[in-house]
């Protein structure tokens, strides 16, 4: 059902087919515009698209929906229904020099030290770099997740402060007297944007996701469906050209101008920021290895199951396992470190113990991927330059909300800039 009936004249173009892309052209739809979907890749699905194997599929990653955001509550009833919810389990195993720790609530770095020594306002507030951010906790315990950081491929003194979220290293957990940590989150801006607690000791539930019951690849196929239905135009193996003339955003496509009347990109930014003029993205990036099989064993969760790991003794990174079809399944992200598909078998089965007992673990599939989850401090302000331009100049051309590596903020942040620049859209 469209929203507004008076802006069917106005025409839309959506660069990128993830879910970001597709929510948002299902949103437009909505508004009354005419859209048309644009993906470069043949298919849509962008990074959700499952691993497949010997006609079996497995989830690209941890790759879950968050049940309580508006854009899903939003999603059309065959999409809901090839959905299934469960209670989240979202916890972390570090080992990074002050004993192993498992915590089944708590997905970032748990410390058993007490959280002393954090850094005065003045230097809180100076951060550049996700280094600085770091440096604002107890020097060894800075110093053991800068470690990480460099063990995992990333630069920290390049990579700019707000990635911390990015990486789940917005708040750690420094487990000694909780009532303590709590009293310092309640009395210090700085120390409530540093420490976390939780869920268990904050009173909270599990939050509710969801994932697709045959994988993403039959929802995108739904998707699809539904985005025809409600008159989107979807261009999959179509890659389009960002351009910017007369305080105007245009696209080319194979030597075709398109003028559509707003533009999203909800894509890699690195070509939007290029033709603005505004120069080159650094872009830091980490190179994986997505590992996906089987895992078996009397202590597996019915639900499932999330864990980060941090150590600078091992490639892991995430470990992910889930119920699929009457098994279950295990998707893990590793650095692609040379070990043989035995070795990492068991490696991940140590890891697995401190959860689940003992397991089994069977690799299916590998694929070597490109994670471009991180900005620097110069391509912060590049985004920032971007967005004034769009602002003051070019206003039928909305960003993706580029800065953020999760789904929500994301399609959240286009939501809101599409909402507040309707006016000059649509006047």
């Amino acid at each position: 059902m469209r929203d507004d009936t008076e802006r069917g004249s106005k025409t839309a173009a959506v660069v990128g087919g993830g879910i970001t892309g597709c929510a948002t052209a299902l949103d437009l739809s909505r508004l009354g515009f005419q859209v048309t979907l644009y993906e470069a890749k043949p298919l849509l699905g962008g990074i959700l698209r499952d691993l497949e194997s010997d006609g079996r599929w497995y989830f690209n990653g941890c790759q879950y929906l968050r049940t309580e955001q508006a854009w899903h509550k939003a999603l059309p009833g065959a999409l809901q229904s090839s959905l299934y919810r469960f209670d989240h389990y979202y916890g972390a195993h570090t080992d990074l020099g002050f004993g192993p720790v498992s915590h089944e609530d708590f997905e970032a770095p748990v410390f058993d030290a007490p959280p002393d020594g954090l850094a005065d306002p003045e230097t809180y507030r100076a951060c550049a770099s996700l280094a600085d951010r770091m440096r604002c906790y107890p020097p060894a315990i800075g110093a053991a997740v800068l470690g990480w950081l460099r063990h995992i491929g990333a630069d920290p003194e390049a990579i700019d402060a707000g990635n911390a979220y990015n990486v789940q290293l917005g708040r750690l957990y420094l487990r000694s007297d909780d009532k303590e940590i709590d009293a310092l989150k309640t009395g210090s801006p700085v120390a409530d944007d540093l420490l976390g607690l939780p869920r268990t000791v904050r009173g909270e539930g599990r939050p509710i996701g969801s994932l697709p019951t045959h994988g993403y690849n039959a929802f995108f196929d739904v998707f699809e469906t539904i985005l025809t239905e409600a008159g989107v135009i979807v261009c999959t193996g179509q890659p389009v050209v960002p351009r910017f003339k007369d305080d105007t955003a245009i696209l080319k496509l194979r030597g075709e101008t398109l003028r559509p009347d707003l533009i999203v990109w909800a894509a890699n930014p690195t070509p939007v920021v290029a033709a603005a003029g505004l120069g080159r993205l650094d872009d830091p990036f980490v190179d994986i290895t997505v590992s996906a099989g089987s895992i078996s064993g009397p202590g597996l969760p019915a639900d499932p199951h999330y864990m980060q790991v941090y150590s600078t003794g091992s490639p892991v990174t995430r470990i992910f396992s889930y119920p699929r079809e009457g098994e279950h399944c295990v998707t893990v992200e590793h650095m692609p470190d040379g070990k043989s598909v035995p070795d990492l078998q068991e490696h991940v089965q140590e890891i697995c113990r401190s959860f689940y007992g003992d397991v089994r673990i069977e690799i299916a599939v590998q694929q070597p991927q490109r994670r471009h989850i991180f900005f620097s401090p110069a391509d912060r302000a590049r985004f920032d330059a971007f967005r004034d331009l769009c602002a003051t100049r070019y206003v039928n051309f909305v960003d993706g909300a580029w800065e953020s590596y999760a789904r929500d903020p994301k399609i959240n942040g286009i939501a809101s800039t599409l909402r507040a620049r309707l006016p000059l859209i649509c006047p």
